[in-house]
């Protein structure tokens, strides 16, 4: 052989060798892609779980706030329910009455009972006193009449000096 040929053969062994390198490469390279693609895929799903988890999350911390605030309510409403009390005004009629030791500068007022048992506060407004001793109030918000006290029987005894008695 001459020097042309054993140069020749080594051209082809070094651009078979090149050949073994790239398909090497491409096997390679396509075993990376594949899994390239399966990492992106479990990235993705992790990113999923990731979103699902926050929404739960806020889902949660929304209930959280929603109970704080109507534990925020009822702790209020005990303090406030605490100032009051039930009397009856007589003949087994009854309203609910600002404590005395209560006022914290407010006047003194009556609630309405059946407002009350709704947790709702509706001061009870004087309309008239009748003739028979009792004081009628109106609830402003459930627009019940309430007739406080006992009814007291008015003498059928004329009066001196009224009309029929010349």
């Amino acid at each position: 052989m001459d020097i042309n040929q054993v140069s020749a053969a080594f051209s082809s062994l070094q651009a078979l060798r090149d050949l073994a390198g790239a398909a090497t490469n491409v096997r390679d390279n396509a075993a990376f892609l594949s899994k390239s693609n399966e990492l992106h895929g479990q990235i993705a799903g992790l990113l999923g779980e990731i979103v699902a988890a926050q929404q739960r999350a806020a889902v949660q911390n929304a209930e959280i706030e929603t109970l704080k605030s109507k534990l925020a309510e009822l702790e209020n409403w005990e303090k406030e329910k605490a100032r009051y009390e039930l009397v009856d005004f007589g003949g087994q009629t009854f309203a609910l009455r600002l404590k005395a030791n209560a006022l914290n500068g407010e006047p003194t007022h009556r609630l309405c009972p059946d407002c009350f048992q709704q947790k709702r506060k509706s001061i009870l407004q004087h309309l008239f006193n009748s003739d028979f001793g009792q004081e009628h109030v109106n609830c402003g918000i459930c627009k019940r009449g309430l007739a406080l006290g006992a009814p007291v029987r008015q003498s059928t005894q004329m009066r001196s000096g009224s009309w029929m008695s010349d």
